[in-house]
């Protein structure tokens, strides 16, 4: 399949980062000549790939070089590439359907895609592989199902399009750089993504406060085809603050409250597509041929009714919209997706706001790199017999509100316990096998490039003890990150059964004593319980 044609996994005319010293791979498979020009076209224009912009060595880096937008490249034409192959692995890489770029000898990295059709991806993977070079996914929002396929094909790490600091990093072999810790983003959205979990509305098609389609019906109606004449834009609408305002209320009022706002909506919305109401504040509407400037246009509209109907002049109510149309993604699921992003971004704000999903390229790469931990932590709970690391996540956020933290570092215990086996998605091993006490060690390796340095020391040492006796360094004690001492102790108590008496009979040899003492007095409050 030529990448100008529809695929549900690939985005066409649109542009990523590249860095400078790269070889590239025509989504079409053709082969190039020593110039490094693809033959499948033409017509084509040759790709620019400016010299300087990235380097192997992270003292060759600047400040400004860090966090400058590295320079883009068509992924018509190049949707595979190389950072940083000897002669004989680029030759190889050819002959795989790689497309050789001048420069690209010492790379250490293959890069691939997630625009390419899924199957090419996972393929190109194995193919690097057995050059041998590590491979990089450079996914796409909406090419989340493609990254995990290229992971478990044996790709080391997915990297966002848009996030040139992590392809930095990369090159300069993930050294502490400056700039922000690049955990701060991911714990954010994580956050926003644990916080919003649950929020799906009924399961009845109808919405008894505003008569709308309900979120049931919003899942059918994706399901369902499109009429692909007029390009779809979907916005995802919330009223921020509906539910502190409705708490200085009566639940009459409130629900009046609510049933009014819907009305509104519909009569504006109504001829713009079709609205659903989602629950909670918060609605979805699919419209077609719906441009930017329309959108824009009908969140300050929507944010006028949501103002005008404030209960309380003091605390106005406030609107998050968010949209994302065919400049994103012709998937309608993807677009809802994308709009929800955008959305969350926008209840950040103190004002109400209307933002499209294009303008966040920070906030979708850190989104997207988060959907694959997610989906990859996923896979690897179905294999090993349906444990629910989001079970073992919550648990440790009570420990460690208990133990005093708070904030960004409550919640980055909370991620570090969700994620910690994410290293069994390339080493599916059991706990008898020798190759076990590797698994903290790559899934330390997969997050660092994402998550950042500590996150990955976290993950790595979740598996040490107390007394020194785990893996896969023989810390003691306080040597331990916190984080990882707290997902211990939580994986533990639910693997156990949260039974407190096995837990305590390792507190001080296998487990912080600190951390099973607060997990038992959860236990013994009810908190914690199966």
């Amino acid at each position: 399949m030529s990448a100008t044609e529809t695929d549900p996994e690939v985005e066409q005319d649109e542009s990523t980062s590249a860095p400078a010293d790269v070889a590239a791979a025509p989504a079409d498979g053709s082969a190039s000549d020593s110039t490094g020009k693809s033959s499948g076209d033409a017509n084509e224009q040759p790709s620019s790939v400016p010299d300087g912009s990235l380097r192997s060595e992270a003292g060759d880096l600047s400040l400004d070089e860090i966090m400058a937008p590295l320079p883009s490249m068509s992924m018509v034409r190049a949707t595979a590439w190389l950072v940083a192959p000897a002669a004989a692995a680029a030759n190889a890489l050819m002959g795989a359907g790689f497309e050789v770029l001048d420069g690209a000898e010492g790379a250490q990295y293959a890069v691939v895609s997630t625009r390419l059709p899924r199957h090419r991806v996972a393929d190109l993977v194995s193919h690097a592989r057995s050059v041998p070079l590590d491979v990089i996914v450079l996914a796409h929002p909406g090419g989340e199902v493609a990254a995990v396929d290229a992971v478990r094909a044996g790709a080391a790490a997915v990297i966002a399009e848009g996030d040139a600091v992590a392809l930095v990093r990369l090159a300069a072999g993930g050294a502490n750089l400056p700039g922000p810790d690049p955990s701060i983003a991911l714990i954010e959205a994580y956050e926003a993504r644990v916080v919003h979990e649950g929020d799906s509305g009924s399961a009845a098609v109808t919405s008894p406060t505003s008569g709308l389609p309900s979120a049931a019906a919003l899942e059918l109606r994706l399901a369902a085809p499109f009429d692909t004449s007029r390009a779809l834009r979907v916005l995802c609408i919330r009223v921020v603050n509906l539910a502190s305002a409705g708490h200085r209320m009566s639940t009459d009022a409130s629900a009046l409250l609510a049933r009014r706002i819907g009305l509104a909506f519909r009569t504006v919305c109504e001829k713009h597509g079709e609205l659903f109401d989602t629950g909670e504040g918060s609605y979805v509407l699919l419209g077609a041929g719906v441009t930017v400037l329309a959108a824009e246009r009908l969140g300050r509209i929507l944010a006028g009714i949501v103002e005008a109907y404030t209960p309380d002049p003091s605390t106005p109510l406030l609107l998050a919209v968010g949209h994302a149309g065919p400049e994103c993604s012709g998937d309608p699921a993807t677009l809802r997706e994308l709009a929800g992003r955008a959305e969350i971004a926008a209840a950040l704000e103190e004002t109400s706001k209307v933002l499209g999903a294009g303008e966040l390229v920070g906030s979708l790469a850190t989104a997207t790199e988060l959907e694959v931990i997610l989906r990859l932590i996923d896979l690897v709970a179905r294999s090993s017999g349906g444990i629910d690391r989001d079970v073992i996540a919550r648990g440790a956020s009570e420990i460690a509100g208990r133990l005093g933290f708070d904030g960004p570092e409550r919640m980055i215990v909370r991620f570090v316990a969700h994620v910690a086996d994410i290293g069994l998605v390339r080493n599916p091993v059991a706990p008898d096998d020798p190759g076990w006490p590797d698994h903290p060690v790559e899934g330390a390796d997969y997050l660092e490039v994402t998550a950042g340095p500590a996150v990955g020391k976290a993950v790595r040492h979740t598996h040490e003890h107390w007394d020194g006796s785990g893996f896969p360094d023989g810390l003691t004690g306080p040597e331990i990150p916190p984080p990882s001492r707290i997902a211990a102790v939580a994986e533990a108590l639910v693997l156990g059964g949260f039974d407190a008496d096995a837990l305590s009979a390792h507190a001080g040899t296998r487990f912080d004593p600190a951390a099973v003492e607060a997990a038992i007095a959860l236990i013994t409050e009810g908190v914690l319980q199966p």
